[in-house]
């Protein structure tokens, strides 16, 4: 056969191959029990931006076509009983095929991926980490009856299992996988916490190629923000009201050791942090220590609603449309309560101090 035959054919073959094998996704499903028209899928863009596709569903059965360049993690969204459930799908390209049952939340549990290694080492994954898991909620349970004798011990080992499952874990399979779609996941997440040190030397620690990902420019993203509210960093100012119209500046603080917390009415952990808050405060506001409180509400009559259930004795400020969320994005903070302990120069001394850390921390630099 000449060349020019070999050459002929090999492009007949291209042309008839399925076009999604080639920088293109097809995602099929057939999952029972599915009670919706259609399905939502939740994913980054190659822009980074945050995309968000409903695909028609007929019987239980959807069928999706995209381009798609890399592994991507992809939230899918879709009613179970009478609520909605997100399953995890890491999207290659390619064809993934997703079958299962909607009809309770254990059964859409089970939910099935072919066609993708990233979701094969996902799975793989999960099942390790519920191991662990489950030896922490064993270890908290048992806490629930425990003589007072044993409560010391079992406190040490749930909160062993607690960071073994939400930190050690994720930082140990970043460092071993570092060629990993899931790595960089895992690492987002870390990077999400603030602890822009550790997630630096582990977003170095990757592969070239995962550097330069969708992904892999949200964490780089991410840790050029948290950087910005890195300890000793000088602490950005801002300029809020408070409830009654006054503007309230962070500057103003210039001279004291001052709490930045960042909190909201709904936010039901930064609710239940508050009497730590209170604790502090009234140890050390007489030793040149106050606290600014930060609120990210939306709607005014929350945050006012609040402060008057609440009663706190210090200023409380919110930035007027989304301008604490912007604040929030420039220190890279994706969860609260959140909180910046900064010195009287405006240095930051300490981030996301809770409980007793909160307390720890003042007696260190104020006694």
């Amino acid at each position: 056969m000449s060349y020019k035959n070999s050459y002929t054919i090999l492009c007949v073959m291209l042309l008839v191959l399925p076009a999604f094998a080639f920088g293109q996704l097809k995602i099929t499903g057939d999952v029972k029990n599915l009670n919706a028209d259609s399905i939502l899928l939740i994913y980054a863009s190659v822009k980074s931006k945050q995309e968000k596709v409903k695909i028609p569903v007929h019987n239980g059965q959807f069928e999706w076509l995209s381009s798609w360049t890399e592994t991507t993690a992809v939230n899918v969204i879709m009613p179970v009983g009478k609520s909605k459930m997100s399953f995890m799908l890491f999207a290659e390209p390619g064809e993934q095929k997703l079958s299962g049952d909607a009809a309770t939340p254990a059964t859409f549990k089970e939910m099935s991926v072919t066609g993708s290694n990233t979701q094969n080492e996902y799975v793989q994954y999960c099942t390790q980490m519920a191991s662990i898991y489950a030896k922490y909620s064993h270890a908290k349970e048992l806490l629930k009856s425990a003589p007072a004798s044993e409560v010391p011990e079992l406190k040490n080992q749930a909160e062993s299992y607690y960071r073994q499952y939400f930190v050690t874990e994720n930082e140990n399979y970043v460092e071993q996988h570092p060629g990993s779609y899931l790595s960089l996941e895992l690492l987002l997440k870390i990077a999400n916490t603030g602890a822009y040190d550790k997630a630096k030397r582990l977003f170095e620690s990757l592969q070239p190629a995962m550097r330069t990902t969708v992904k892999g420019r949200m964490i780089q993203a991410q840790l050029s923000a948290i950087q910005n509210g890195s300890i000793g960093r000088e602490m950005q100012d801002f300029a809020f009201n408070d409830p009654a119209g006054k503007t309230i500046r962070l500057a103003d603080y210039r001279g004291k050791f001052v709490l930045i917390d960042f909190w909201a009415s709904w936010c039901a952990p930064c609710r239940a942090e508050t009497p730590n808050l209170l604790t502090a405060y009234q140890t050390f506001k007489d030793k040149n220590f106050t606290i600014l409180s930060v609120s990210c509400d939306e709607k005014e009559d929350k945050w006012v609603k609040a402060l008057k259930e609440d009663q706190l004795p210090w200023v409380q400020v919110r930035g007027s449309g989304s301008k604490s969320f912007e604040l929030m994005t420039y220190f890279g903070i994706k969860n609260i309560p959140s909180s910046f302990l900064i010195d009287p120069s405006g240095k930051i001394l300490a981030k996301d101090l809770r409980g007793d850390a909160l307390t720890v921390k003042l007696k260190q630099v104020l006694e």
